[in-house]
């Protein structure tokens, strides 16, 4: 009997890993001309939610994080070495490893079938780039549109809900030494000090700054930009708004995910934008937010959890025009955002 037992219940989890190989080993990647996504954020931002949204559209495979320096393997296997990649004059290295990682038909090191939105065969392929170096993202700002025929796209968030949401300053020092010749006097004074003494929060606000210095201080023109607050409160301009700037194809099927999302469990939409506040009491908030003013960084302001408003999608990018929204209990937001 235990015999018997034992040779039905014990094949089963090895005839699933050999189907997971034989689904990988078919796996293909044939580009089709159309653009490919390279979606720009800071950790804790919701890009891996809006990741799979993406990925969920007919014909796409997700490269995500190809900047971790876990990827060595990685940038090796494509072309590129961590000195190329990181640093120095990159224009030839992250020219050649963006191609790569976009044409390459295993470009985590193999397929992954278990993924549930595997497809043995893929067209485009959405990058979520989060850790990254400022040549990185000057690079990306200026050609990666012009060079690589790709859509851009950056996703922000309140950094106090990010910098609760996710650690975001575990190499602080090296980030901060990175970005030394893009920084004022004062800059380097207030990042050194909190460096050295600095509690959680302003050290998780000071890697927001110094993540996006570039991304918002100079923004280029071809890149597109969304926040998670307006893809939480108005998902059917938001959807509207991707679907258009990203060449995405199934806006109906977009719809839908973001309305999933809204309505699971636990998916309030006051806590998930304003619930920071019920932990960061106002004088530390005004504190924090002084760090977006010394880096001269207007997206989000003392006072309220909603972005700057040129940072909010207007009626134009909608079809037709969408009713003013204002959520419920959140007294301190105001209608003049919402355009």
């Amino acid at each position: 009997m235990e015999g018997s037992f034992a040779a039905t219940s014990h094949p089963l989890p090895v005839q699933r890993a050999a189907r997971s190989r034989f689904r990988g080993a078919r796996a293909s990647h044939r580009p089709s001309g159309q653009p490919d996504v390279f979606l720009l954020a800071t950790p804790g931002s919701g890009s891996s939610w809006l990741t799979k949204l993406i990925e969920r559209q007919p014909g796409f495979r997700c490269v995500d994080d190809p900047f971790c320096h876990a990827n060595a393997s990685l940038h090796t296997a494509l072309g590129a070495t961590t000195t190329e990649t990181f640093g120095g004059d990159t224009t030839g290295s992250l020219e050649r490893y963006f191609r790569n990682l976009c044409q390459s038909t295993m470009p985590q090191g193999g397929p992954a079938p278990r993924r549930p939105f595997f497809r043995r065969t893929t067209h485009r392929t959405v990058l979520r780039i989060v850790r990254r170096s400022e040549s990185v993202v000057s690079w990306l700002m200026v050609h990666a549109n012009e060079r690589l025929g790709g859509r851009s796209l950056l996703l922000v968030r309140h950094p106090i809900a990010a910098s609760l949401t996710q650690r975001l300053s575990p190499h602080l020092e090296m980030l901060l030494q990175r970005q030394h010749r893009y920084l004022s006097e004062a800059q380097r004074r207030e990042g050194a000090r909190i460096v050295a003494c600095g509690s959680d929060l302003e050290r998780g606000v000071l890697a927001w700054c110094l993540y996006n210095l570039r991304a918002l201080g100079s923004r280029s023109p071809h890149w597109n930009v969304l926040s998670y607050e307006q893809l939480l409160l108005e998902p059917e301009r938001s959807a509207l708004y991707l679907a258009d700037c990203l060449a995405l194809p199934d806006t109906a099927r977009l719809l839908k995910q973001l309305g999933r999302s809204r309505k699971r469990p636990g998916s309030g939409l006051e806590r998930q934008i304003d619930g920071w506040r019920e932990r960061v009491p106002a004088t530390q908030e005004r504190q924090l937010m002084g760090l977006l003013e010394l880096f001269a960084l207007g997206a989000y302001r003392t006072g309220d959890p909603l972005p700057a408003p040129d940072l909010w999608l207007s009626a134009p990018h909608a079809a037709q025009p969408l009713p003013r929204h204002r959520p419920g209990g959140l007294s301190t937001w105001t209608l003049s955002v919402y355009g």
